[in-house]
């Protein structure tokens, strides 16, 4: 499988739940990848095109699609609730960790899933291809969250580790 996306480890927060919700995230974005290139018939290149259901009405849509079609709805579908689930974790763990940025990460998390919902959609319909552009929108988007508002609470975490360790 080619790797899309890799997580570098100035990425890696250091909270395992947190953490492995990221891992997962990036092997279902991956794994859209490699049947996005093999849609296309590319050796490693990012596709260009590729609807992940063409442009037929809505029951041609359900029924008519071939396995690999079938497969890249399914990781759109998987990519979804694993981000929504992640989100949710991770809420609970800032709610834990009395992070004072929860309400601010909140909202970026609903903003975040709105875009993404919007963005599989379209995908699903075929208004949108589930090619270059939308591989590198998802992979930005993805680690622009952690590399930002998921890297503040990684700080946090460690902060409030090192101040329970001090009083230990």
């Amino acid at each position: 499988m080619n790797k899309f996306i890799d997580i570098p480890e100035n990425l890696i927060i250091g909270i395992p739940e947190i953490d492995g919700w990221h891992f997962e995230i990036a092997e279902i974005m991956n794994r859209l990848y490699d049947k996005a290139v093999n849609m296309n018939n590319l050796q490693g290149e990012i596709p260009g095109r590729y609807y992940s259901c063409p442009r037929l009405s809505a029951m041609q849509c359900v029924y008519g699609r071939n396995p690999l079609q079938r497969e890249v709805t399914h990781l759109l579908d998987r990519l979804v609730k694993a981000t929504r689930a992640h989100f949710q974790s991770e809420e609970e763990i800032m709610l834990a960790l009395a992070f004072k940025g929860l309400p601010e990460h909140r909202r970026e998390h609903l903003m975040l899933s709105a875009e993404l919902s919007i963005l599989v959609r379209s995908c699903n319909c075929g208004v949108e291809p589930v090619g270059g552009e939308t591989l590198k929108s998802l992979k930005h988007w993805f680690l622009g969250h952690l590399s930002g508002s998921d890297y503040e609470i990684g700080r946090h975490y460690r902060k409030m580790k090192t101040i329970e360790e001090g009083y230990q």
